[in-house]
Formats: C-alpha cells, sequence, structure tokens
C-alpha cells in the first residue's frame, strides 16, 4: 500500500541526551510531513524523561505548532528560514 503506518519497525528517536531546541523541533516538523502529536512525542521520548524538559517540549509546541485535522503543522512564521535561528519565549 506504500503506508508505513502499518510498519511494526521501531520508530526513529532523537538521540539520548540531545537538547530540545525550537530549531530541532522545526526541523524535524519541516522533515516529518503529516506528523501527529504521538509522533512528535515517541520521537522526542529521549528529551521528554524530566518534569522540566516536559513543560518546555509544551511551550516549544504551542509557540511553533498548530494542529489542523489531527496533524502538526509549523505555524507560518516558522516554515521558512534558518531553524537554529528560531527564538522562542520560555
Amino acid at each position: 500500500s506504500g503506508s508505513a503506518a502499518g510498519s511494526s519497525a521501531a520508530k526513529p528517536t532523537v538521540a539520548p541526551g540531545s537538547e530540545l531546541t525550537p530549531g530541532l523541533l522545526v526541523r524535524w516538523l519541516r522533515e516529518t510531513p503529516n506528523a501527529t502529536t504521538r509522533d512528535c512525542i515517541q520521537y522526542f521520548q529521549p528529551c521528554l524523561a524530566e518534569d522540566a524538559k516536559k513543560a518546555r517540549f509544551t511551550v516549544l509546541m504551542k509557540q511553533l505548532v498548530t494542529m489542523k485535522e489531527g496533524v502538526l503543522m509549523l505555524k507560518p512564521p516558522y516554515m521558512v528560514g534558518d531553524p537554529d535561528k528560531i527564538v522562542v519565549q520560555e
């Protein structure tokens, strides 16, 4: 069918110990069309081991991302430009 939805392969995750930055999140969303909240949480799971990091993740998501029909989409200002230059108010 060409869909990976039924695949039993382990989903890739961000490298353990990675710093969760706006750029990392933006880059992943740009490279992951039709990502769901669940996909995003699974991918960034290694970054979400502590409550403070989970809280930061929530802040980043609220600032950078909108949801449309269950799919995560970057807000327009973050769709273009250098992900590493994105600054969010935390």
